[in-house]
């Protein structure tokens, strides 16, 4: 299971650069459970702190990463095979 982050300093936050990992996942066994693009990221981000800024993009992250624990640990079959 995966989730993929991308972000940029401009408007677009690497949406190009994550639309590309997300349709390459599949050729890698990949169980992509979500994705998130943070654009501006100077905007967004706190170094000091390492934490996002923006509540609405930090809350979905926290929602991501309950879903890829929830994937980790009863992961899809298929996947849990190989």
């Amino acid at each position: 299971p995966a989730l993929f982050l991308a972000t940029s300093p401009g408007a677009a936050g690497a949406k190009n650069v994550l639309a590309a990992a997300e349709a390459s996942a599949r050729y890698f066994s990949g169980q992509l459970v979500a994705s998130l693009s943070v654009p501006k990221f100077h905007d967004n981000f706190d170094v000091e702190s390492q934490s996002l800024t923006h509540p609405e993009l930090a809350a979905r992250v926290r929602g991501f990463a309950r879903q890829l624990a929830e994937a980790v640990e009863s992961p899809e079959p298929e996947v849990a095979a190989r």
